[in-house]
């Protein structure tokens, strides 16, 4: 994160304490239960490699208060880069609600633009976030697309719309959440955001998205990923 500043922008980490039978569960029916929760931590691992050379304030936003001491577990063990770390626990709800709620109480606390990831989007790279960061100064709203119809980035510079009945986890969730805040009058930019991890054919295509990838959690995962296609074909009829 050398070329922009990102000293006044905010990087919210939503993310799932990895378990057994616990998330991911297309995954799961797919690989087995073992398979998708070692997937889930490696994919995690993968976004705190991300969060580690963040240079502006970062917030980690466990699921729940119940991972809270969890989550400041994570930020003990980083080399972080920030300015400043704190850990939000989500509320109850729907990702729309959840996201609402983290993002109405950083912007009382001062926070103007917000960048906002999850834990399963591996094939992102520092320039993901520095054209985020880069867009929000002449938009209101920026869309990292995903390669299945979803966004792997939200970053704003206001507060959102309404977007707490938007299709979440679909095919339909980037064109939707961006007609949305098109509708309330927020300008919106749209850019790459390469993919995320939901099912054992996104699992298969990380091999090739990310062959070239030497960082540690990157070549970490690439491990697992062999195995898990490994299981795959070894159970497929």
């Amino acid at each position: 994160m050398t070329a922009i500043d990102a000293s006044k922008t905010v990087l919210v980490l939503f993310c799932k304490r990895p378990d057994r039978g616990f998330g991911k569960q297309r995954l799961a029916n797919d690989l087995g239960e073992e398979y998708a929760f070692k997937l889930a931590s490696a994919l995690l691992d993968c976004a705190l490699e991300d969060a580690a050379t963040w240079h502006g304030q970062l917030v980690i936003a466990p699921s729940s208060t119940a991972d809270l001491v969890w989550a400041r577990e994570l930020t003990d063990t980083l080399v972080l880069q920030s300015q400043s770390v704190e850990v939000v626990a989500q509320t109850v709800g729907g990702l729309g609600e959840r996201l609402l709620d983290i993002d109405t109480r950083l912007r009382e606390q001062g926070a103007q633009k917000i960048i906002y990831m999850g834990s399963d989007a591996p094939a992102l790279q520092p320039k993901h976030l520095n054209l985020a960061i880069q867009e929000l100064c002449n938009h209101d709203v920026v869309l990292a697309d995903a390669l299945d119809g979803g966004v792997t980035l939200m970053a704003s510079g206001c507060h959102w719309p309404d977007i707490v009945g938007l299709p979440w986890s679909t095919t339909r969730l980037g064109d939707e959440l961006a007609a949305k805040c098109t509708a309330a009058g927020l300008s919106v930019r749209r850019i790459d955001g390469g993919s995320d991890v939901d099912t054992a054919e996104d699992v298969r295509k990380l091999t090739s998205l990310l062959r070239r990838d030497q960082r540690p959690a990157r070549r970490a995962l690439i491990k697992i990923v062999g195995k898990a296609i490994h299981v795959t074909q070894a159970t497929s009829p």
